[in-house]
């Protein structure tokens, strides 16, 4: 490891100053790299793109990657926050086609960029720029500052001139393109539903739709660079780099019980129970506080994420009128009997909020998850029923 750093080091110095001089070989190249998506984990779901320079005379061929980061220092409140902050590595070309294709088992191609020798030299000059301990580090966005946008801008600033991508006529939306990268991943896109608010309802441009790798490098593909009179392919030359092997998916649980199959089965439960709790009179106030409780503690991070994070696109979230922290009062307040007034108010509140957000499924500027109704409903009918059996107790009383 010592001595791979060690080259690595030796190389780009030597690399930097032949840069500096403006004397890359003619036989540099500059290409970008493409992921396809892979199963290894969430963040490889998406798919990655790099930037890689070769030169075989310098004995360069490194790969510029903007998607770095680690789990320590508090990542994930970090995350939640939308405060997280990526950098800037390099590797080997080898080492990246080694951990593309053993480790993620995941498709890799490379698109050689139709530069001229000075925009490679510009292009590669920033990237060393980039690469200096006080310039590594960007505030990261999952949207639009990624591992492809940065590359992006990378090439699109280094151009001499215009580069125009092809026009994508589709009404596809952020939460579509999430979608279809975890359709394997029901339970990741149930909470990334639940996080993101309307904002991820709004149908892409052509440049949005970039932030997805894979979407970029069909852009690249058939983009164009513009010089006065001179029209010319982006793309030089392409190559698939490796092909994923086809292995069988692992199965678990939750492959089979999904966020849709579980949530009916719990309404399905829950209608029998009150039935049940009902017809006895038993008391069930537990299992109003671990219902409630489950989904104010929810809605906690909702709230939070909806008005306290920098992410662009939490907020408005429709999904605060069926998972919010006040769902957490009636926790305690129902086992308060002098507090019987206030949770007729209280489940009537809940009651009307998630009638709203069932017919919300019409009419609200979100698209819900077809998982989040039967929750919907539990909520509804908890609170129904609770509303019924205590008013007609009253009457009962009133009667006697």
């Amino acid at each position: 490891m010592k001595k791979r750093i060690i080259t690595l080091l030796l190389t780009i110095l030597s690399a930097v100053a032949i840069a500096k001089a403006g004397m890359l070989p003619p036989d540099t190249k500059i290409s970008i790299l493409t992921s396809g998506p892979s199963d290894e984990a969430i963040f490889t779901k998406w798919g990655h793109t790099a930037i890689r320079v070769c030169s075989p005379t310098l004995g360069l061929d490194e790969v510029f990657n903007y998607g770095i980061f680690t789990f320590q220092d508090g990542f994930i409140v970090k995350f939640v926050k939308g405060e997280t902050d990526y950098r800037l590595g390099t590797c080997s070309y080898e080492d990246a086609l080694s951990e593309t294709r053993d480790e993620k088992n995941a498709a890799y191609y490379e698109q050689e960029l139709n530069l001229t020798p000075d925009e490679k030299e510009a292009l590669f000059s920033a990237l060393l720029v980039n690469y200096e301990p006080e310039n590594r580090y960007y505030r990261y966005n999952f949207f639009f500052d990624n591992c492809a946008t940065r590359a992006r801008e990378m090439v699109r600033t280094h151009t001499t001139g215009t580069i125009i991508y092809p026009t994508v006529h589709s009404t596809e939306t952020f939460r579509d393109v999430i979608h279809q990268l975890l359709k394997t991943s029901p339970w990741y896109a149930f909470g990334i539903d639940i996080c993101l608010g309307s904002p991820t309802d709004k149908v892409m441009s052509n440049k949005d739709r970039l932030f997805i790798p894979m979407e970029m490098m069909k852009a690249y593909s058939q983009a164009k660079i513009v010089k006065g009179d001179s029209i010319q392919p982006l793309v030089k030359s392409y190559r698939q780099l490796n092909t994923p092997k086809t292995i069988a998916p692992s199965k678990s649980l939750f492959d089979y019980v999904t966020p849709m199959v579980l949530f009916w089965i719990i309404f399905a439960m829950t209608t029998l129970h009150i039935g049940y709790y009902y017809k006895t009179g038993k008391k069930d106030s537990w299992f109003y506080s671990l219902i409630f409780g489950l989904l104010g503690t929810t809605g906690i991070l909702v709230f939070f994420l909806s008005f306290f994070s920098v992410h662009p696109c939490v907020y408005p979230n429709y999904n605060l009128l069926w998972c919010n922290p006040l769902l957490l009062l009636p926790v305690l307040t129902i086992w308060i009997k002098k507090l019987r007034k206030i949770n007729f108010y209280l489940f009537g509140l809940i009651a009307a909020s998630n009638l709203t957000a069932l017919s919300g499924y019409l009419w609200l500027p979100q698209a819900y998850a077809g998982a989040f109704a039967p929750i919907m409903l539990i909520e509804i009918a908890l609170s129904a029923a609770w509303i019924y059996k205590n008013n007609a107790n009253d009457t009962e009383k009133r009667t006697a």
